[in-house]
């Protein structure tokens, strides 16, 4: 399953587009180009994604078929009978590869590719439940609680994957069927952890983030406060037993003042922290990711730009300590450092902005 790494062709180049409306304190504030409206035509990435929408994509694609990626939807449906495939996350392969096969159509569009999204669109429908969960592991099990791990259970990172990709083919095609999938899971994660509900957070951070795109396209701002809702409960003794510093769960996050833990995770809450602030304009979320920000690239980052180097953990180590031999520094942190840094520059439009803020503080 190693071939999913390539993805990152595609990945990184899937930041959030701007609203059309102002929201909250938004006013004055940078907005991207949309995505969709940006071609590339150089020598270096234009064959790239040539390469991608040709090869990486359907091959992946095929992969998903072969081990059984895509017979675990068909059996949470009932299609098929046998135990589930595989990793508890195999889901977010599928939903990571549709989302890459999106913004492909959007640089040039493949009927062949858009079709065959809309067969396995159709199979992720069909295996939803009638009340919107959608998790292939305990929709299979039929024994397995809903909500019952969320330190490790992948329950909610999934479903922020899910609606990153769902965002992303409704962008690149303007149908609504997997968007749909993704409000209606949305609305019962909203019904389950909004205000006064369940107090637990994801052990792996992703929904964060994947709230405010889908916020971006609704314009339903439940999803933005759920977003924050999530941030906000890190940290909290009295909603739910800390699942500590790996998991970036030991203190509220606008306490916290340098990254810690696994990397991607880390960077992940970042990024949806950055997303908050920029629509919320809150100054105590703003300096907390400077904060964190100026301890990541001054203290805890490769010449390369390569963030975790602690080979047992994925993880951030000590200030300074950057070992050659050892270093993880996983492809998942590299596509969730460029994923917040971009979010950073959206924030304050300035790359050393965060870092002079820092200083001076």
């Amino acid at each position: 399953m190693k071939k999913f790494s390539v993805i990152i062709l595609i990945w990184l180049a899937c930041f959030p587009d701007s609203l059309a409306q102002e929201t909250h304190t938004q006013a004055g504030k940078l907005r991207f180009v949309p995505f969709h409206q940006v071609s590339l035509r150089d020598e270096f990435w234009a064959p790239k994604l040539q390469t991608n929408r040709k090869v990486t994509i359907p091959h992946i694609f095929a992969k998903c078929e072969e081990v059984g990626v895509v017979e675990n939807f068909d059996r949470a449906s009932g299609l098929s009978n046998g135990k589930r495939i595989g990793l508890i996350n195999w889901d977010n392969f599928l939903y990571k590869t549709i989302e890459a096969a999106s913004y492909s159509l959007m640089q040039q569009y493949d009927p062949q590719l858009d079709k065959y999204l809309d067969k396995i669109i159709s199979k992720i429908a069909a295996a939803q439940d009638e009340d919107g969960y959608l998790f292939t592991q305990n929709i299979i099990d039929k024994k397995a609680i809903r909500w019952s791990n969320l330190q490790g259970g992948f329950e909610l990172y999934s479903c922020g994957h899910m609606y990153e990709a769902a965002v992303a083919h409704y962008k690149a095609t303007k149908k609504t069927a997997f968007l749909d999938v993704a409000i209606k899971n949305a609305d019962l994660v909203s019904r389950i952890f909004g205000p006064n509900g369940n107090k637990g957070v994801p052990g792996h951070e992703e929904i964060e983030l994947a709230l405010v795109r889908l916020y971006d396209v609704t314009c339903d701002s439940k999803y933005l406060r759920l977003s924050k809702l999530f941030v906000d409960q890190r940290g909290n003794g009295r909603g739910h037993k800390l699942y500590g510093s790996f998991h970036q769960d030991h203190k509220p996050f606008i306490e916290q003042r340098e990254a810690v833990g696994q990397a991607p995770r880390a960077t992940y809450l970042y990024s949806g922290a950055a997303d908050i602030a920029y629509y919320y304009g809150d100054s105590d979320y703003i300096h907390t990711l400077d904060v964190i920000w100026d301890d990541v690239v001054r203290k805890k980052m490769y010449i390369t730009g390569g963030i975790g180097s602690l080979h047992n953990n994925e993880g951030f180590g000590p200030a300074y300590d950057l070992p050659n031999l050892t270093a993880y520094t996983e492809i998942c942190a590299a596509i969730s450092f460029p994923m917040w840094a971009v979010r950073m520059f959206k924030l304050h439009g300035d790359s050393l902005l965060p870092v002079v803020q820092s200083r001076r503080r």
